[in-house]
């Protein structure tokens, strides 16, 4: 199983100060899925293919006219053989239709794109007879991809509803974080939650006043802030 995202206004940036390399005509990302069978053979259903995932893998693949600073950068941090930053993201529009002079586009710091370490795995250039000379690279992902928004390195702080306790004897209490694979911890007792607190599954029940601090945790992420809701109970 595997997902295949090709450039348009996608580009691929890498380092950590974000250079798109030069001349690029085309950028793809693969993010594929490993899969292991799990069917039971002792039941009759287990003559159907049943699949776990077991590991997802990812790459990048660009295609460029030949420049020589594309490829001697590319060339240098291949042969250096360590992790790099990666950034899959759309240019920034401000930068224009013309090449900055830079020679670097900028990523949009408002869409969401993808961020990962890469390792150079390969490097070609061709030069057919007559005609342009090009050359290809491909990033071979090391760890995680990560969907956010470029320069997002925080998780988002959750979302805590209601707003109070309006009414009744009891208050269902839902929580929500807007960073994608993020996990919610919380307390109820007005202490700061860690990564030690109790995992939020599900809305939680209230029967008393009480104070809900949760934090958002997600890998490649710093911790989150704490967010803060007091609740009193009517009549209390």
């Amino acid at each position: 199983m595997e997902t295949i995202i090709k450039g348009g206004n996608l580009m691929l940036f890498i380092t950590d100060d974000a250079t798109s390399i030069p001349l690029a005509t085309s950028h793809t990302l693969r993010i594929s899925a490993e899969t292991t069978d799990v069917s039971n053979k002792d039941v009759a259903s287990g003559k159907w293919g049943a699949q776990e995932v077991s590991k997802f893998s990812w790459e990048v693949t660009t295609d460029n006219l030949m420049s020589n600073n594309g490829v001697n950068q590319l060339y240098a941090l291949m042969l250096a053989g360590t992790p790099i930053d990666a950034f899959f993201f759309e240019k920034n529009e401000a930068d224009g239709t013309s090449l900055p002079e830079s020679g670097s586009w900028t990523p949009n710091e408002t869409n969401k794109g993808f961020t990962g370490k890469v390792i150079i795995t390969s490097l070609e250039i061709t030069a057919q007879n007559g005609e342009n000379a090009t050359f290809s690279a491909t990033f071979t992902g090391y760890g995680r991809l990560i969907r956010n928004v470029f320069g997002e390195t925080t998780c988002a702080s959750p979302t805590i509803s209601p707003a109070s306790w309006a009414s009744g004897a009891s208050l269902s209490v839902t929580m929500s974080c807007s960073t994608i694979g993020s996990s919610i911890y919380y307390t109820t007792d007005g202490t700061t939650p860690t990564s030690a607190s109790t995992l939020y599954t599900g809305a939680i029940t209230l029967t008393a006043s009480a104070t809900v601090k949760a934090i958002g945790i997600a890998d490649g992420y710093d911790d989150s802030t704490v967010a803060t809701k007091s609740y009193t109970k009517p009549g209390a």
